[in-house]
């Protein structure tokens, strides 16, 4: 506009928590700063119909049969199930199998298949933390690094079959956002599991055997943090979604920016640069430039205050809208086409809103006309 302007910018975070905001000025030299902001971290989202993730190879570092672990995810449903939706499913469809099922009432069913299961609640459209820890005798499954229960159970895994958002056969599926996959060869501790859950991991922790921090952004994988190689792939193309409950872990790929200023001048050139910074350092953008719109003109348009100079020149007067541009045409003769018009000189502004402008040749004609014109 003629006051204001969105200015865009685009920032590679490169998985590093980012800041950014813009410089602008009327030179190279700025001195106009946006507010700071941070790059948005990113989630995954699945829709609930056709959409998961699963592992092509079995999941590598766990050992098989009745061993503890821990897996750990942030889930936020978007909406109930009409009966229940498989959330996660490792090693398959048998009795000693661990899964994760929500459902309709937000009720989770978390512990062995066709066994033990503790059933912590979920609510719609709100992120929650769940981890299930089992220590090789008792399964706890803790809410946002709560306790929600205990049981004596037991698992048999053997061939490590890792499913997300989808059922044994294909049934089921889970309709929301999932983040921060994590699964450890360790039964993890209430202390543990409250320590991190909040924020993101280096990949190289005890026990760590599967990262998947779901802040690709694009593609159809999702990597393994932990140097184990347990990458998943996608099906259907779940969506990437911005607003991850792990603050600080951006996308690895360019995010758009963008920021609007406002009290600039109207009819003007301005410089602007983008500026992000991370721990690796600052990195300024190269510069460029926008030029507001010349304010627009009200109508109707009256001339006032006629005042004649010492010269015999005389100078007139008109109000509009402050910082409008107008172009003032005299002529001795009406009937004149326009274009035989004579353009005067720069209209001048002052004060805002207030404008003024001098006819040289007022006193060397028994009459004259005027036209002004916006812009």
């Amino acid at each position: 506009t003629s006051t204001s302007a969105t200015i865009n910018g685009t920032v590679n975070p490169e998985n590093l928590p980012t800041t950014w905001y813009f410089q602008y000025g009327l030179t190279t030299s700025y001195g106009g700063f946006s507010s700071t902001q941070a790059v948005p971290s990113i989630a995954l989202s699945f829709n609930g119909l056709n959409q998961a993730a699963y592992l092509p190879s079995p999941l590598s570092g766990l050992a098989a049969g009745n061993a503890p672990h821990t897996i750990e995810a942030w889930l936020k449903p978007t909406l109930l199930p009409p009966s229940r939706e498989w959330v996660l499913l490792l090693d398959g469809q048998h009795a000693g199998a661990h899964h994760w099922l929500l459902n309709q009432d937000g009720s989770t069913q978390i512990g062995t298949y066709l066994g033990a299961q503790v059933h912590p609640v979920l609510s719609s459209n709100v992120w929650t933390h769940l981890a299930a820890s089992f220590d090789g005798t008792n399964l706890t499954v803790y809410t946002n690094g709560v306790s929600a229960g205990t049981v004596a159970t037991s698992f048999s895994l053997a061939n490590f079959a890792l499913t997300l958002a989808q059922g044994y056969s294909g049934e089921s599926y889970y309709g929301g956002g999932m983040d921060e996959l994590r699964i450890w060869n360790t039964g993890r501790t209430a202390t543990q599991i409250q320590a991190n859950m909040n924020t993101p991991l280096s990949g190289n922790e005890y026990g760590l055997i599967a990262y998947c921090r779901m802040d690709e952004g694009t593609g159809s994988t999702l990597s393994d943090a932990s140097g184990h190689g347990n990458t998943f792939q996608t099906i259907n193309n779940p969506a990437w979604t911005t607003g991850s409950p792990v603050g600080g872990m951006p996308s690895a790929q360019p995010s758009t920016t963008a920021a609007v200023i406002a009290g600039l001048t109207s009819g003007t050139v301005y410089h602007y640069r983008l500026v992000a910074s991370n721990s690796v350092g600052i990195t300024y953008g190269s510069d460029s430039t926008f030029t507001t719109l010349m304010a627009q003109a009200t109508s109707p348009l009256v001339l006032t205050a006629p005042i004649k100079s010492a010269n015999g020149t005389f100078q007139f007067a008109f109000t509009n809208t402050p910082g409008a541009s107008f172009t003032v045409l005299a002529t001795t003769n009406i009937n004149l086409p326009l274009a035989n018009w004579t353009a005067l000189s720069n209209v001048v502004e002052n004060p805002p809103g207030h404008f003024q402008f001098t006819d040289l040749q007022a006193t060397n004609n028994p009459r004259r006309f005027y036209r002004v014109r916006s812009p």
